[in-house]
């Protein structure tokens, strides 16, 4: 099965990287700011009365456990499951769209947890300087892998960027 090339991140489109960044300033931007909002709102905003009104889902220490430690560990042991030799994922729109749309519904539920779960590995991504989807932000780091899912808000702000003339 070929994966769709079509959604492939600025730095395989032969696109100059900005200093060894896959991303420009404005995907780096538009990530640190989403990130820190996405932070602020998780830990700032009270969050009663989850769907199903599960135990601890509105606790902001479960949520800061969940979020930043059991979900990125979890994805992490899910993309290393495949083997250490596994090929490169490279997932289009359709794989973002089913990431998203399981995203939102775990809010539901867990609502701090998914929110800290996606804002932290947008700020560490902007940090870093990579592009795609933030759930595989950290798996990426950890595993020393360059697995990308395309990311419905980010990714055509870096295919934009990337088609920009470069000021030097």
């Amino acid at each position: 099965m070929r994966i769709d090339q079509r959604c492939s991140p600025a730095a395989e489109q032969g696109v100059a990287r900005w200093r060894g960044r896959a991303i420009g300033p404005w995907g780096t931007a538009a990530r640190a700011l989403a990130g820190a909002g996405g932070i602020a709102l998780a830990l700032v905003v009270p969050h009663e009365r989850p769907l199903l009104d599960l135990a601890g889902a509105s606790s902001d220490v479960m949520g800061l456990l969940f979020g930043l430690v059991v979900v990125p560990a979890a994805l992490t042991l899910a993309v290393r499951s495949r083997g250490r030799n596994a090929p490169r994922l490279h997932l289009g729109h359709g794989a973002a769209c089913l990431a998203t749309l399981l995203t939102i519904v775990a809010a539901q539920f867990y609502p701090i947890a998914v929110i800290l779960a996606v804002a932290g590995p947008l700020v560490l991504q902007a940090i870093l300087g990579r592009a795609g989807c933030e759930l595989l932000a950290v798996p990426n780091l950890l595993l020393r892998r360059d697995d990308y899912l395309f990311c419905l808000p980010f990714s055509p702000i870096d295919t934009w960027e990337a088609g920009k003339p470069q000021l030097r």
